[in-house]
């Protein structure tokens, strides 16, 4: 990880979970994170698929969907800015693909994982940890 905290303006922000390339390379990335943490935790190689709606609730309870989104966007945008976010901080050295699976292992409970109800709260509970690590780590300048 690079030691310096990445400044960035909400309005730079903004436009970075809202860009529709982030998003798309996302969207696979965010899989890809998720099911190498699940199988960490497992112990045994396995796929996973993050809902939309669990990024949705994890945006929310991290408190960065707050200070820097429109107040106005649908749930898919929502988990489409969440997916941009986390591409974005892999590609400019935020986080390293290792911290990611780090992160969300660290808060995935393999005893959760039995049913798909409760899988769903596990990463709901691992993406809102994740947001809040990246919210502490970038430095967001309000002021623009």
């Amino acid at each position: 990880m690079s030691s310096d905290l990445k400044k960035i303006n909400t309005n730079n922000l903004n436009e970075i979970m809202q860009d529709k390339g982030f998003a798309a390379l996302g969207d696979t990335f965010v899989n890809f994170i998720y099911s190498l943490a699940k199988s960490k935790v497992v112990g045994k190689p396995l796929g996973g698929r993050v809902q939309g709606k669990v990024l949705v609730e994890a945006i929310k309870n991290s408190g960065l969907r707050d200070s820097s989104l429109p107040k106005r966007l649908s749930s898919h945008a929502l988990s489409n800015a969440v997916e941009a976010l986390l591409v974005y901080c892999w590609l400019h050295n935020l986080f390293s693909l290792e911290e990611f699976v780090s992160i969300l292992s660290s808060e995935i409970n393999v005893e959760n994982l039995i049913t798909r109800e409760r899988e769903r709260r596990e990463a709901v509970k691992a993406f809102t940890f994740l947001l809040g690590k990246i919210k502490e780590r970038l430095t967001i300048d309000r002021t623009q």
